[in-house]
């Protein structure tokens, strides 16, 4: 039993030659473009009816989760990172197709705005989970272990990043489930719950088994290393490790100016507004104290005490 508390990493890895931080900051740069890019160009090809919205919601959604792959590779590289996220789509789209075919919370199915589909699922969908776990996952790092990865692999720690990591997902989910139902009509629920309309069975089966499976999945295959290789990069590098805590902060922000039905504002205020701000002020503990000047400051003290 005390292994599931204590055992932890066999090796960690502290840093990155200079070449490949450079191609990774480059290739992150390449795809925070086209996130712009490709989403402006998509969204004005909707609106002049060339194509239909939920193509352009596709591109915009698409781009948004190969920027954050990118991100994540510079956290704990290409392969750790193309094994998350493949993870976390194809339990994404196993647990909704099931769902909607089992009539999981009573029904629900899709609408068209969401674009193509493969089956009854569209390809946003799967996306959208993997962006809120990679999201959630960095900043409970943040909450946890006061950098953007994970510093104690032990198994007792893998299950409690996971299940935290999942109850920040579940604070955007509550906020943004009835505006994606009411507002923007991107699914119905075929019997409506008393949660604004939807059912409860969203929150604590779907939600809870994908955003723990994936992580626990993620946290087994990364056990054996610690990769602290961000806390010695460039500046160029450091400074994004904020982009996903900037996005949960901006999904909170817009769900209390949105407001729906007059109380979502007020639930997102308080649900989301502790992990936000307690994850912002541990990613400005952390990028100060690993500044090169702090980092030279600690090297000067160890010296001094060895």
């Amino acid at each position: 039993m005390s292994a599931f508390f204590d055992k932890d990493s066999d090796t960690t890895i502290t840093s990155m030659p200079d070449e490949q931080q450079r191609s990774l900051r480059n290739r992150l740069l390449v795809f925070v473009a086209l996130v712009v890019v490709g989403t402006a160009i998509a969204g004005g090809l909707a609106i002049a009816k060339v194509i239909p919205i939920g193509y352009a919601v596709l591109v915009g959604v698409t781009t948004i989760t190969l920027m954050l792959w990118s991100h994540a590779s510079t956290l704990i590289g290409t392969k750790s990172a193309t094994m998350m996220f493949i993870t976390g789509i194809v339990m994404g789209f196993v647990f909704e197709d099931f769902s909607v075919h089992f009539n999981v919370g009573g029904g629900y199915y899709f609408q068209p705005i969401l674009g193509p589909k493969i089956d009854v699922i569209p390809l946003v969908i799967p996306q959208f989970w993997v962006i809120s776990i990679y999201m959630c996952w960095v900043m409970m790092n943040f909450i946890l272990d006061g950098a953007p990865t994970p510093r104690i692999n032990t198994p007792f720690r893998i299950l409690e990043r996971a299940l935290a990591a999942d109850l920040i997902m579940t604070t955007v989910d509550l906020s943004a489930d009835p505006v994606a139902v009411h507002i923007i009509g991107a699914w119905v629920w075929k019997k409506p719950g008393t949660y604004f309309g939807v059912p409860y069975a969203n929150y604590t089966f779907i939600w809870f088994l994908v955003g723990v499976l994936t992580l626990v999945v993620h946290g087994f295959q990364e056990r054996k290393e610690v990769k602290t290789w961000i806390d010695t990069a460039h500046y160029g590098l450091r400074i994004w490790t904020i982009l996903p805590v900037l996005a949960y902060g901006g999904n909170w922000l817009m769900m209390m100016l949105i407001n729906y039905d007059g109380a979502i504002g007020l639930l997102a205020g308080f649900s989301m507004g502790g992990p936000f701000v307690i994850a912002l002020v541990k990613w400005i503990d952390w990028y100060r104290a690993t500044s090169p000047k702090a980092l030279a400051k600690k090297a000067v003290a160890e010296k001094a005490n060895a």
